[in-house]
């Protein structure tokens, strides 16, 4: 059944690609609307081991979970930066970090309710899915921007060199 749940688990996350794909129409920033993802879920396993969560029946199913609250954050950074670039915006605008954050506590919030429960399996869901949404969102705000400030100016750069002289 554990194996069920993995599986679930990527067949989530492949889902997500292809459809954060299609929205995107660039392999670039697909990549990086999926960092995030990549990131929280990595951050999450190893953090998993700091508490000495281990995966259980009660929390595995919170995988896909995490994937699509980590694939949101990320999208939503990487959509508005490519809203900004293409009209003149800044890099990662105020209103971007700000919604993002809300939508991050909030989820961090509802899901870390689950942890008062005595009952120990919905107390590991619990944490388990507070542990993947705060990873993922640390991932979406601090590291995907300075990604995008990587990557995204070289793939200015290299089309105002591309660009025929007058």
């Amino acid at each position: 059944m554990e194996k069920a749940y993995f599986q679930g688990a990527i067949y989530a996350f492949i889902l997500v690609a292809v459809l954060a794909a299609l929205m995107l129409r660039r392999l670039r920033e697909t990549v990086l609307a999926l960092t995030p993802l990549l990131l929280g879920t990595l951050w999450t396993v190893g953090l998993m081991q700091v508490f000495g969560l281990k995966f259980n029946l009660a929390n595995v199913w919170g995988l896909p979970v995490i994937i699509g609250a980590a694939a949101e954050y990320g999208l939503n950074v990487v959509i508005r930066y490519m809203e900004g670039r293409a009209h003149g915006g800044p890099l990662l605008a105020r209103s971007t970090v700000m919604a993002v954050t809300l939508n991050g506590l909030t989820t961090i919030g509802g899901f870390g309710s689950l942890m008062v429960a005595q009952h120990q399996g919905i107390f590991s869901l619990g944490l388990l899915l507070t542990i993947g949404a705060s990873t993922s969102l640390v991932a979406s705000l601090i590291v995907l921007p300075v990604l995008i400030r990587l990557f995204g100016q070289a793939a200015s750069e290299s089309k105002v060199r591309s660009l025929p002289a007058a």
